[in-house]
């Protein structure tokens, strides 16, 4: 159990399995941003393009997040409130 976490927490290969990959905005893999992150000290994107591609994933990331969190509170049913009949 002790190498599993050891694994877990600090892998040597990251391998995305899950549909959701880590440059998607839902990804919720717990090391999404470590491969962000190598992304951006790739050289990949120049720094204009880097900005661009990281302000639109930051924004479809948050509308997603927000639009998932009213779904969560529409679930959310009302206490029932306490009559006093005694007024």
């Amino acid at each position: 159990m002790e190498k599993y976490e050891e694994l877990v927490h600090h892998p040597n290969i990251i391998h995305y399995l899950s549909p959701s990959k880590p440059w998607s905005y839902k990804c919720m893999h717990p090391h999404a941003n470590r491969f962000l992150f190598y992304l951006k000290e790739s050289g990949w994107f120049g720094s204009l393009q880097w900005q661009t591609w990281w302000r639109r994933y930051q924004l479809r990331r948050l509308l997603w997040l927000l639009a998932d969190l009213k779904e969560n509170f529409k679930q959310i049913k009302p206490m029932p409130q306490k009559v006093n009949i005694n007024t």
